[in-house]
């Protein structure tokens, strides 16, 4: 059945607030991460403790980083990327409109911003990753719900496998080829002696260009990230079918027993994924699989607990009114994570104020929450007066052919 009239964008009316919130909050835990990544080469100095900071409070900060929002809120905005687009193609079809036809002109919209994101502004962009990986979502849309769970959990551990046969093989090759593993140690300081040089020092072209070499280096290992991704995307795909979020009252029970044993679960992996960092020897490669190993299971099932612990939350009046402010960061997701970037990006490299590695991580940190409270009040001040954030009007536009 085809529809004479055009699609439209979702209503205020139709907007799932817990939703919006979770997304809101995800973007706090986002930029805490990505902070440490705009002033230094942090995800190299981080493992292992190449680079030992003399104080205590600085050495707490990347602990607390690494425990509660490493790995876990990219998961989150994943999540929450294939609940909303399922909730998308559902409306759609409900309308009487073609709902691939849709999602693909979608999809191809995020590859422009990711593109242009990723190559201009910062190469660690995941609007890119989202795009190319929703074209592999559309195969499980209007699969049957336990299926869809099924798949996440198989794809969740694709990366798992992989990357244990990378440890064994390693292991097996330390003893064999010490100069190997020196080589890759000094690979290691390689780069973050090249990202200094350049974002610290160099041109906006040089920049450019080593964005360039970085989205080469991630997405030669897209094998490992596209199953992730994709399984995230289909966990939110399944809460969106049995509609938890449309409907969380009934699914309280679930969310309780889904809160215990995430908690349990996220604990232990965190905490040996931390403890690997601590012994990290960047000559003992295979150890670094290891730890992305305990990395890439801890982020899925820690983000679970969050989000089954704001859905309770929320089930009570106190905390709706403490969270409602978050509300209209998440309505302005793309919107917010783009001016991050390009706030911190500013504020560390050369063609901005140059202080690219000279901020302690305490500073960095203290400056991401100063950050996030402005987009807080930027974001509920642009909605109190317009419907949809600048770049979500721009999406809404091209995706539906017609002025929001």
């Amino acid at each position: 059945m085809t529809s004479n009239h055009q699609p439209t964008p979702t209503t205020r009316q139709e907007r799932i607030a817990t939703i919006d919130i979770i997304r809101g909050f995800a973007l706090l835990g986002i930029l805490i991460m990505n902070m440490g990544n705009f002033s230094s080469p942090y995800s190299y100095m981080s493992t292992g403790d190449i680079y030992d900071w003399p104080h205590a409070s600085d050495r707490a900060i990347e602990w607390i980083a690494a425990i509660f929002f490493g790995g876990k809120f990219y998961t989150i905005f994943s999540f929450l990327f294939g609940l909303g687009t399922i909730i998308f193609m559902q409306r759609a079809e409900q309308k009487g409109y073609n709902p691939v036809t849709l999602l693909v002109r979608r999809l191809l919209i995020l590859l422009g911003f990711g593109l242009i994101h990723a190559v201009l502004v910062w190469s660690g962009d995941i609007l890119l990753t989202y795009a190319i990986t929703g074209f592999f979502f559309i195969w499980f849309w209007n699969k049957p719900a336990e299926t869809v769970l099924r798949w996440a959990w198989g794809l969740l551990l694709i990366p798992t496998g992989l990357l244990f046969v990378l440890s064994v093989m390693g292991m097996l090759a330390t003893g064999v080829d010490p100069e190997a593993n020196a080589g890759f140690a000094r690979e290691w300081e390689l780069q973050i002696e090249q990202q200094i040089a350049v974002y610290g020092e160099g041109t906006y072209v040089e920049m450019i260009q080593q964005r360039l070499v970085e989205l080469g280096e991630q997405y030669s290992a897209f094998v490992l990230v596209l199953p992730q991704i994709l399984a995230m995307f289909l966990f939110g795909v399944y809460a969106a079918k049995i509609q938890v979020f449309q409907n969380i009252e009934p699914h309280v029970p679930w969310l309780k027993k889904l809160w215990r044993n995430t908690l349990l679960a996220g604990l232990v992996l965190s905490i040996l994924h931390i403890i690997g960092i601590a012994g990290f020897d960047p000559e003992v490669p295979s150890i670094y699989h290891v730890l992305i190993m305990f990395h890439m299971l801890s982020g899925p099932i820690v983000c679970l607990f969050y989000l089954a612990s704001i859905a309770l939350l929320l089930q009570r009046e106190n905390w709706q009114k403490r969270f409602r402010w978050l509300a209209p960061v998440g309505r302005m997701s793309i919107t917010n994570y783009l001016m991050q970037s390009l706030i911190g990006t500013t504020i560390f490299y050369n063609y901005g104020l140059g202080l690219y590695n000279e901020m302690t991580p305490l500073v960095v940190f203290g400056l991401s929450l100063l950050i996030y409270l402005n987009q807080v009040l930027l974001s509920n001040f642009w909605l109190s007066r317009h419907r949809f954030g600048p770049i979500e009007w721009l999406w809404r536009r091209w995706t539906y052919g017609k002025t929001p």
